[in-house]
């Protein structure tokens, strides 16, 4: 299988993880902070640990291009995290812009 291109120079900003995916607040990402918060016991305030965790894992996890249009590629990375005695997979979203050699993290969410 695939791995996502450039995926040593992944950006992910840590605010769609602490305002969006973990946030318990979110018209549409308290859904998946719950789901995060149930599977790993951790909420926004952790989201500098899962920033790096997915940033480490998608180095070698096995990805796919989900679509590719005039803004760029999109792929698609199943990654493995585990904190403490927990072992989940989170399905992340990239889009490789098409004027850039970074893949820039777009969403995620608990498998």
């Amino acid at each position: 299988m695939a791995r996502l291109p450039h995926a040593e120079r992944a950006i992910l900003d840590l605010t769609k993880l602490e305002d969006y995916c973990l946030s318990s607040t979110h018209t549409r990402g308290r859904h998946k902070a719950r789901v995060f918060g149930e599977a790993l016991g951790i909420g926004a305030n952790e989201a500098a640990w899962l920033r790096l965790a997915l940033l480490a894992g998608v180095r070698t996890a096995d990805a796919a291009e989900v679509g590719k249009d005039s803004f760029g590629t999109r792929w698609r990375a199943d990654v493995a995290v585990a904190r403490h005695d927990r072992r989940i997979v989170v399905r992340t979203l990239w889009i490789l812009r098409t004027d850039e050699q970074a893949p820039r993290f777009v969403t995620c969410w608990v498998l």
